[in-house]
């Protein structure tokens, strides 16, 4: 195995060389609004190429359309978060020296932070006019 800083090396070179890229999926919205809490889940979908390996990544991002706000939007992010029904896909890449192939999968609390940011229903409204 090659030490640590050795690796990072032949890591810096793969992703100048694109030998490690990500590529975004199609994004599928979720009308969550029917049974639960958020109003919607955006699906973010990544493919992560390490090498000649590929690697799924799910992120799905709560969009709530609340009137009252942010603060009234919390109750519905806990609901989200506690409810579990989407779930963070990430991946774990083992560099070893055996070369039997193995994979395993574990379900970790993992810290999350939310940057939320609320926007005006106008402001999407405006967009909307000026873009199309």
């Amino acid at each position: 195995m090659k030490p640590e800083d050795d690796f990072y090396s032949t890591l810096i070179d793969a992703i100048n060389n694109e030998d490690i890229t990500v590529k975004i999926k199609p994004l599928n919205l979720i009308p969550n609004y029917k049974r639960n809490s958020p109003d919607f889940v955006l699906i973010l979908n990544l493919t992560l190429k390490f090498f000649s390996y590929y690697f799924d990544i799910e992120l799905p991002i709560p969009i709530e359309l609340e009137k009252a706000g942010i603060n009234a939007a919390l109750e519905d992010l806990r609901k989200f978060v506690e409810r579990k029904h989407f779930e963070v896909k990430l991946p774990m890449i083992v560099v070893s020296g055996d070369s039997t192939p193995r994979r395993k999968t574990e379900e970790y609390n993992f810290p999350v932070r939310f940057e939320i940011k609320q926007i005006s229903e106008t402001s999407i409204s405006n967009y909307l006019k000026d873009t199309r």
